[in-house]
């Protein structure tokens, strides 16, 4: 995949006399966006399980969570 740009040339009296075509390689940079995705939406699952979990805990009766004497 590849990135292009067009930078127009003028000269002193500001008319077009030409053009600099820039091409860059995106390949890895678009791969890893879609591996930065992919870990972000498992990260997400894993915070919302956790989240989960401790929304159960604490939703406990406190006498479960009193020590006993």
């Amino acid at each position: 995949m590849a990135e292009i740009q067009y930078l127009l040339r003028r000269d002193a009296a500001g008319l077009v006399d030409g053009f600099h075509v820039s091409v860059q390689d995106v390949t890895d940079h678009h791969r890893v966006e879609a591996m930065l995705r992919s870990a972000k939406a498992e990260l997400e699952v894993e915070v919302a399980a956790c989240t989960a979990d401790r929304d159960e805990i604490c939703a406990c009766p406190a006498t479960f969570l009193d020590p006993v004497s």
